[in-house]
């Protein structure tokens, strides 16, 4: 029987060393090490500094290949309401290469016009 689980906040310094991890990750296109930071840190509830972590784990998704995970983390991150609109555009790359063409319209055409 396990107890309860308590999570400690990283520090400043752990916290920075994570941001510089996951630089390095994105720099190099390890996807992969990207993806498993994130998905950590998104289960924890935890920031990574500067990095929003939905965004970069969808990015990071889809750079993989794994069209259909980043499609549901921009499909949870647009559920939010001040969601950038631009998201519905990845989701509908997303839906594209799933081969999902109707839905694809259907994404590309709820983001902004761009000129």
């Amino acid at each position: 029987q396990k107890g309860p689980t308590t999570t400690v906040a990283p520090t400043k310094k752990e916290e920075m060393s994570r941001s510089k991890q996951l630089d390095n990750y994105i720099s190099g296109r390890d996807f992969t090490g990207a993806v498993a930071l994130l998905e950590f840190h998104k289960q924890q509830g935890q920031k990574i500094e500067d990095y929003a972590v939905g965004p970069w784990l969808a990015y990071c998704a889809f750079h993989l290949g794994d069209y259909t995970k980043a499609l549901e983390v921009y499909n949870e991150l647009l559920l939010d309401d001040d969601v950038d609109p631009t998201l519905n555009v990845y989701a509908a790359c997303c839906n594209f290469y799933l081969g999902q063409f109707k839905e694809a319209e259907e994404a590309a055409l709820k983001a902004p016009v761009s000129t």
